[in-house]
């Protein structure tokens, strides 16, 4: 790979204080602190200064050795009940993706607008979504069932997890489907639902999604004259929900989805 050449200037515009300190002042990251010092996600890690590929970690969750891998980490720190450890900018960089056969690389994106049945059922008739599933982000409590997060008690979201092949979609074109779906000036409900679950909120995986939400939602109050309270927040924990939730306007036939996802169900 070609050296990266950049000037000062350059580099501090383009990382975060403690990138930079990592990359060009051969600092160290505070030990515990990164976000991933207690992942075990599969995902794909690039350097944060010239985005090559370090390593990719596969998912363990049926491995039979998972257990030991597990046992040579150390304790979980305590933490807020629900929420991600400590949200350092770490040097490498979870790109929320996954290699699959072939060499596809396909992403992950999470949206809240409202009920997510209808929510997940636009996103399904969208080429280049390859899944989708409905669950809960964003609150306090872990493993949340439906009637704890109806009960407005736990703090999350209904939101929809799509995982797309960003070579056949973009993410700027999802957001467009996310801002057509629902009414992003409407405070903590859509229509008769209402309720902190019914929130409007991005949850982005990554620097440039955040940016590109932003961005999004920054061209999209042009087209209303309520201010978007449309919510852009790192992504957290998502707790699938339970399985009748699931594709639940197609099972009913009440909705349609693309052909490759008809043959993926």
């Amino acid at each position: 790979m070609p050296k990266v050449q950049k000037s000062d200037a350059e580099w501090r515009a383009e990382l975060t204080p403690e990138q930079y300190h990592v990359l060009r002042e051969k600092g160290t990251e505070r030990p515990f602190t990164g976000r991933y010092d207690h992942t075990f996600e599969a995902g794909t890690y690039r350097c944060a200064g010239c985005g090559v590929e370090l390593f990719a970690r596969y998912d363990l969750q049926d491995d039979p050795h998972r257990g030991d891998v597990l046992e040579l980490r150390r304790p979980s720190r305590p933490r807020l009940p629900g929420r991600a450890g400590a949200d350092w900018s770490p040097l490498l960089h979870q790109l929320g993706c996954t290699e699959i056969r072939g060499g596809l690389v396909e992403k992950k994106a999470t949206f809240g607008a409202g009920c997510f049945w209808g929510v997940e059922a636009a996103f399904r008739q969208v080429g280049g979504v390859t899944k989708t599933r409905v669950g809960y982000s964003g609150g306090t409590l872990e493993n949340p069932s439906y009637e704890d997060v109806c009960s407005h008690t736990t703090g999350h979201a209904e939101v929809v997890e799509v995982t797309y092949d960003p070579e056949q979609v973009s993410y700027e074109q999802l957001l467009d489907v996310f801002w057509r779906k629902h009414d992003p000036t409407q405070l903590n409900r859509q229509g008769w639902d209402i309720g902190d679950n019914y929130r409007s909120v991005v949850f982005f995986h990554d620097d440039e999604q955040r940016d590109a939400a932003l961005q999004s939602k920054e061209h999209e109050q042009a087209n209303w004259s309520a201010p978007i309270v449309t919510q852009v927040e790192p992504a957290q924990t998502f707790y699938e929900a339970e399985d009748y939730h699931q594709q639940y306007l197609e099972k009913r036939g009440r909705a349609s989805c693309t052909p490759t996802l008809a043959r993926a169900s």
